[in-house]
């Protein structure tokens, strides 16, 4: 959780996190805190920005990244296991659930939920445009989320690649047959589709994990090539069988 709190923080580009930091715990769960993600209004607006690199700067360089409040982060960094962890994890997220093809399907989502209410909220109550904006310009602010969203997920791979000196990526490409009769498992995170092809270093091998369901069994062929741009292509086919 740690770990995808910060990778969410710096994905959004949230300069105000600094301003925002609350934990919480529960007795049924252990006695371990877990950090609070809410209030992003001030991320959303920068995708080119490197959090990455301000988020662990070991001294202040901006006005949101004071040396007490990356300093969790920055110490946990120092931990291969936990490098290669944040490493593995961004690379997951970018290419699933904070993909440019996920956020952009997700904003178009609940666009299409809220579209007629704010309509009828600029229309009907007249006294609150002066202070909350138009209907044009909340579709203009949707239009420079999916601009954001569009380049974000590669940006964060860039300044991935850079912040830890990764070589070259590669495509994992892993496909499952019959789905429904296991679970696949990548660097601990569940695969919820039965496809996924994304980008990933060398540097930091990928952990695959399958549990097939009681009375199955699975099989892994390994298949890899070149693509047309030259990249290192590692297909995997996992088959549950009865």
């Amino acid at each position: 959780l740690f770990t995808n709190y910060w990778i969410y923080q710096i994905y959004f580009a949230n300069i105000d996190s600094r301003g925002n930091v609350r934990f919480w715990n529960s007795d049924s769960l252990g006695i371990k805190f877990r950090p609070i993600l809410y209030d992003i209004d001030l991320g959303w607006f920068r995708a080119n920005s490197n959090l990455l690199n301000d988020f662990t700067d070991t001294i202040q360089t901006k006005w949101y990244n004071p040396s007490w409040r990356t300093l969790l982060l920055r110490k946990a960094l120092e931990n291969n296991n936990f490098k290669n962890q944040f490493i593995n994890q961004t690379s997951f997220l970018m290419n699933t659930h904070l993909s440019s093809e996920n956020v952009l399907q997700k904003i178009n989502k609940f666009l299409k939920i809220y579209q007629n209410e704010m309509a009828y909220h600029f229309h009907y109550r007249k006294r609150f445009e002066s202070y909350q904006g138009s209907f044009n310009k909340w579709l203009r602010s949707i239009d420079k989320m999916k601009e954001f969203a569009s380049k974000r997920d590669s940006i964060m791979l860039e300044h991935l690649a850079e912040k830890f000196q990764l070589t070259k990526p590669y495509f994992l490409d892993i496909e499952v047959i019959n789905y429904n009769n296991g679970i696949v498992l990548l660097n601990n995170n569940k695969l919820i589709k039965n496809h996924l092809c994304g980008k990933f270093f060398n540097d930091i091998p990928s952990q695959i994990e399958v549990i097939p369901n009681l009375g199955y069994i699975y099989f892994i062929y390994n298949t890899d090539f070149l693509d047309s741009s030259s990249l290192m292509v590692k297909k995997k086919n996992i088959f549950f069988k009865s």
